[in-house]
């Protein structure tokens, strides 16, 4: 009798801890798995190989079951990924950021609709006359009026331990540029000024709260929140391309962009963050937020032609998800809540030229040739799999083809600036030539060779756009900017050179 009570006793302790358990773990490996990722996993090592990534690593849940794996390398010495390797997750902080300031404001210490300075005091930022406040959901839903791209030079400035306090402060004359909630627009900044509004709040660090109210429930004992923190081992270099190659290039770490974007994780880490947002915030019979607050960040608050936008979260066909990019890391998690499943991907290169290209004006250039980035072809390949479909790939050209075919038509341009430089004596011949000749000459000459390199040269948000993105085309660019400059130095010394032999010659006619 004793004995089979004792059988009962212990099968219900088993049959407690399997129904605790939400997902099975079957790591870097399909085997046991129910899903077939074959087709996945010959599309990642293709997409990698045609766009020179090194090192790669994917986690799907499907059916409540774990598939996560590492592809490629890690760091120059061919140290394989596994799906504990540690990768920069970017902008997919911003949602540990947003189930944070939803936490607070289950719990009363913070209201969506009041307004941001009630909870930071020390903020001041100017709006448009008659524009209403900025409250916690404008910042969070990006539609608080901030410009994309303001202030990155403080925002991302290396500064060592700054705080996010004397961060923000060091921006002078912070404003938006229209009217909070009257169009959507993405903000670095915004998502800042939210981690300081749980340090505030709270009274601890935005560090500090993210570990004890998000990592620790969730067991994420393989994410970091400083540089300072990581393993010596098994963390992925960041590469990024160089003249046609691939080389590892560090790039600061901001110890106090969090909020916004500087989380390390691992797939198998990011799986049991997925499996909280699958079970709408619960974990482990954990929870860490509310089903209604769930249900409010993932319903759409922005809707757009293009996208749907909730509180921290893009939303589209019934799934919801967030992309994360720094210059050389790329991450993307998504989430289908419908069918159960969720995927997370992401890799040790980026290609953000694509940025730069848009930004000055070529994104017309970009579309009717149908140039796309390594990151469209994969975050499409995840929605798809999250669909129940297979990864299909995509007819288009690829970014890193168009940047050896940029770095191919510069150096032709700086060939031609180097020899343009060299016929300056054939120049000197032409401009002695007669009337107009000459007028045309000397303004073309300040035009292309004075003007243009000192606008292009002193063009400091756009040179440190495409240091930070492309430095190799950073430098061919320079060269033909400076090459230019050095021919109109040359040209105006000639030309003065010509005029003080005219009036010379003028006075020796005179005198004779």
């Amino acid at each position: 009798m004793k004995k089979s009570k004792l059988i009962k006793v212990l099968t219900l302790i088993v049959g407690f801890v399997f129904s605790i358990s939400n997902i099975v773990y079957a790591r870097d490996t399909a085997a046991g798995s129910k899903e077939d990722y074959s087709k996945l996993e010959q599309f990642i090592q293709d997409e990698m190989k045609k766009s020179n990534i090194p090192g790669a690593a994917v986690s799907i849940i499907s059916n409540n079951e774990v598939y996560s794996k590492g592809f490629g390398t890690y760091d120059n010495s061919g140290k394989e990924v596994n799906p504990d390797t540690l990768f920069k997750i970017g902008s997919i902080s911003k949602t540990f950021t947003a189930i944070s300031i939803m936490k607070l404001a289950e719990k009363g210490k913070i209201d969506l609709d009041t307004p941001i300075e009630n909870y930071v005091p020390w903020l001041k930022i100017s709006v448009p006359q008659g524009a209403p406040k900025i409250t916690v959901k404008h910042l969070l839903t990006h539609t608080s009026g901030l410009k994309l791209g303001a202030y990155q030079d403080v925002l991302f400035s290396n500064e060592g331990n700054i705080s996010i306090k004397e961060r923000i402060l060091k921006i002078k004359d912070l404003k938006t540029i229209r009217s909070a909630g009257e169009k959507w627009e993405y903000s670095n900044l915004g998502f800042l000024i939210l981690g300081a509004a749980i340090e505030e709040v709270t009274g601890q660090s935005y560090k500090e709260y993210l570990r004890k109210n998000i990592l620790e429930p969730l067991d994420m004992k393989n994410t970091y929140l400083s540089e300072k923190e990581l393993p010596k081992e098994n963390v992925s270099e960041g590469v990024e391309p160089f003249f046609g190659r691939t080389y590892s290039i560090y790039r600061p770490y901001q110890e106090n962009c969090v909020s916004v974007g500087w989380i390390y994780s691992s797939a198998n880490d990011m799986a049991h963050y997925m499996s909280m947002l699958l079970n709408e915030g619960s974990y482990n019979n954990k929870t860490i937020l509310s089903a209604e607050s769930f249900k409010k960040m993932t319903w759409p608050v922005v809707t757009d032609p293009s996208f749907q936008f909730g509180l921290g979260m893009f939303i589209e066909s019934g799934m919801f998800y967030h992309g994360g990019d720094h210059e050389n890391y790329h991450a993307f998690m998504v989430i289908n809540p419908i069918d159960k499943k969720a995927g997370f991907l992401v890799y040790n290169s980026n290609h953000m030229l694509y940025s730069v290209l848009e930004t000055i004006g070529l994104k017309n250039i970009i579309n009717k040739y149908n140039v796309e980035l390594p990151s469209i072809y994969f975050d499409g390949a995840m929605k798809n799999i999250m669909k129940g479909h297979n990864p299909t790939e995509i007819n288009s050209v690829n970014i890193v083809k168009v940047q050896v075919v940029i770095n191919i038509i510069l150096l032709g341009i700086l060939l031609g600036a180097v020899i343009l430089f060299f016929r300056l004596t054939h120049w000197r011949k032409k401009f002695r030539g007669g009337g107009k000749s000459k007028v045309l000459y000397l303004i073309w000459g300040l035009l292309i060779n004075i003007l243009m390199p000192i606008a292009a040269l002193s063009y400091e948000t756009m040179t440190k756009a495409l240091y930070n993105t492309a430095p190799d085309l950073a430098i061919e660019a320079d060269l033909i900017f400076i090459v230019l400059l050095i021919t109109g130095v040359r040209k105006i010394l000639i030309l003065f050179s010509e005029m003080s032999n005219k009036r010379k010659g003028k006075r020796e006619f005179i005198e004779n």
